[in-house]
């Protein structure tokens, strides 16, 4: 916490133009390479599983490697070899036909699974009709629609009370103003009998 709020007083002073931004970076950096370099030479290496093939551009052994999208195959040669390829997904199941028909569109249901791996009932006309159901026959409502619904809810309920609120704003404008002139027309009354 001590290093932090010294920097935040240094890059302050650096934006007020006491302080030098070269000179801080240089200081800075003097005493976090020797840091880096101890912390590069003394970790622990993670050992990288192998795929069990051979890399088909430099005969180096395939391992398994995480980057920012995921999972993929690569060469154990790296940076020197380069080769790189996407691991195989599961093929998704295939929606079944159930005979059954689209209540709001007409089209057939198809029995499909989620990306959770439960089974539901949905529309083949998707995504031009969003219905579905579960297997039980319950219709579901999706997050999407329920937001939608409320939305349209919020919005006709906000118009009626926007007009109530105007019209009891307006009588309580005309109470106010009566109520102005008759107290000024009290004060003045009363300088007139001194």
């Amino acid at each position: 916490v001590r290093y932090t709020a010294k920097m935040e007083s240094t890059l302050d002073e650096i934006a007020d133009g006491t302080a030098e931004e070269v000179a801080t970076l240089k200081e800075f950096y003097n005493r976090f390479q020797p840091l880096l370099e101890h912390a590069y030479e003394n970790m622990e290496k993670k050992e990288l599983e192998k795929v069990g093939e051979v890399c088909p551009e430099c005969g180096g052994e395939l391992v398994y490697r995480t980057g920012r999208f995921g999972k993929f195959i690569s060469c154990s040669n790296f940076p020197k070899c380069r080769y790189t390829r996407q691991i195989d997904k599961p093929e998704k199941e295939k929606p079944e036909p159930t005979g059954k028909m689209c209540p709001d569109c007409g089209s057939e249901l198809l029995k499909r699974k989620s990306r959770y791996g439960t089974y539901f009932l949905g529309c083949s006309n998707f995504p031009k009709c969003h219905y579905m159901e579960n297997l039980e026959g319950e219709r579901i409502v999706s997050k999407k629609d329920k937001a939608k619904a409320e939305k349209e809810t919020k919005k006709t309920s906000a118009k009626k009370t926007t007009k109530k609120v105007a019209t009891k704003k307006t009588t309580a404008k005309k109470t106010t103003k009566k109520s102005t002139t008759k107290k000024t027309t009290t004060k003045r009354t009363k300088k007139n009998e001194e």
